[in-house]
């Protein structure tokens, strides 16, 4: 994917020492789903044992384990290890269409200014859907994002 800088990781891994310079002197937070294993990825970069509990076999993640934020001290600055969520409910209305960086270059060649990238007949980003360009898990999360969107206006 252009503009991002992928780090492939396990719990399993002890080899943090090229994403932890991300953190360097800086106040970060660290989000997401509940259970996708935020406070493991925390203990594994900061040599920390923070509670976590066993995967679901239900599932098939983590268990929801950390109820408040904690701010924790790591390489002259700060980590947030955050509660997870089940969904991330934004106010104001946003362009999506607008805000996926690899969908940008894509959308100067639909056939529609104002492409949603969803129902729309010559659409480029969809023609380009599972290519490296448009991976398919990418575009799944852009229309389940739009969906809920739209079912809030």
């Amino acid at each position: 994917m252009q503009n991002y800088k992928v780090f492939l990781l396990s719990s399993n891994d002890n080899n943090y020492d090229e994403i932890k310079k991300l953190f360097d002197k800086k106040f970060s937070i660290v989000m997401g789903q509940s259970g996708v294993g935020k406070t493991t990825f925390i203990n594994n970069i900061s040599n920390n044992n923070y509670k976590t509990q066993q995967i679901s076999k239900s599932l098939s993640r983590g268990k929801h384990t950390t109820t408040s934020a904690k701010i924790i001290s790591f390489l002259n600055g700060f980590l947030i290890d955050s509660p997870g969520f089940s969904s991330l409910d934004v106010e104001k209305e946003i362009n999506l269409n607008k805000s996926y960086l690899n969908f940008k270059e894509l959308a100067k060649l639909c056939e529609f200014k104002d492409c949603m990238h969803n129902f729309e007949k010559n659409c480029n980003v969809k023609l380009n859907l599972n290519s490296n360009l448009v991976p398919e898990f990418r575009y799944k999360n852009y229309l389940k994002l739009l969906k809920e969107q739209n079912e809030r206006k």
